[in-house]
């Protein structure tokens, strides 16, 4: 793909005080895809989430976030790129700290040679906490050497919490899963960076991200969509939550709230 123009830029907020249009406004509009409440109408999972803008740097990535997708494509890349290069020529941001959001109308080259003109919403990458209940033993231990930063030095830490076991249980353990801008987030991962995020907490329990969670550090990079099949790709693979048609049924539908990400996809239509 080849970005030819970028054209009548407005900016968004991230937030409105006095309740006026914002990120977090249209945020908390977002429906899923395909599931309905008991009155009828599309499940909204962010109505009553908190958002924060934060910073998450490259080692809070590897170490405490997760992704549904790791396939990154090189043509998402070089795309991002040119995107990079004429949004700093027309607002001085960087893709990866932009301070508001860009709603712009792009003209561009697709990936079958043809013109294409398409409405963006450029909006920090989306991380969310999904709460997820583990079952089985817990191989790991709380860290609470992480007190040392609160508390104070004379405190000394019991020596037995190194060697307690948790069992066989039950657990319900958060996971920051990015659902929106994955090739930015690693955009700001290649370069060593920090990315600035929208990152979402609270979000309604029931309705978890439509692709299972997987650690970072397993993300990689394919030539393009042509290659994603490609035997050495095979364990890239997403693993939705549920099969077959169904797949995308717990899909977050931004366009639906006026967030166009990257521009409508095929699939990115409201079923009920």
């Amino acid at each position: 793909m080849k970005l030819l123009e970028i054209t009548e830029i407005k900016t968004l907020p991230f937030f409105a005080p006095n309740g006026g249009d914002s990120l977090e406004a249209r945020i908390k509009k977002v429906p899923l895809r395909g599931i309905n409440g008991k009155d009828g109408e599309p499940v909204k999972v962010y109505e009553h989430a908190r958002l924060e803008i934060r910073q998450l740097t490259p080692e809070e990535l590897r170490q405490h976030v997760f992704t549904g997708q790791l396939m990154i494509y090189q043509t998402h890349l070089d795309f991002l790129a040119q995107l990079e290069k004429l949004l700093h020529e027309k607002t001085g941001e960087k893709l990866t700290s932009i301070s508001k959001c860009y709603e712009f109308t792009s003209r561009y080259i697709d990936e079958k040679g043809e013109e294409q003109t398409s409405h963006w919403t450029l909006i920090p990458p989306i991380v969310e906490e999904n709460l997820y209940t583990l079952e089985g033993a817990l191989n790991g231990r709380v860290r609470y050497e992480d007190l040392r930063k609160h508390l104070p030095e004379e405190l000394a830490l019991n020596p037995l919490l190194k060697e307690y076991e948790f069992g066989k249980r039950r657990y319900k353990v958060v996971f920051p899963i990015i659902c929106d801008g994955a090739h930015r987030v690693y955009l700001a991962y290649q370069r060593k960076e920090p990315i600035t995020v929208a990152y979402l907490s609270n979000v309604l329990e029931g309705f978890p991200y439509y692709a299972h969670p997987q650690p970072y550090d397993k993300t990689k990079v394919v030539p393009s969509h042509d290659h994603e099949h490609d035997p050495e790709y095979a364990d890239l693979q997403k693993v939705h939550v549920f099969d077959g048609q169904h797949s995308k049924r717990l899909y977050r539908l931004f366009p639906a709230a006026g967030l166009y990400t990257g521009g409508v996809r095929p699939d990115a239509v409201l079923k009920k």
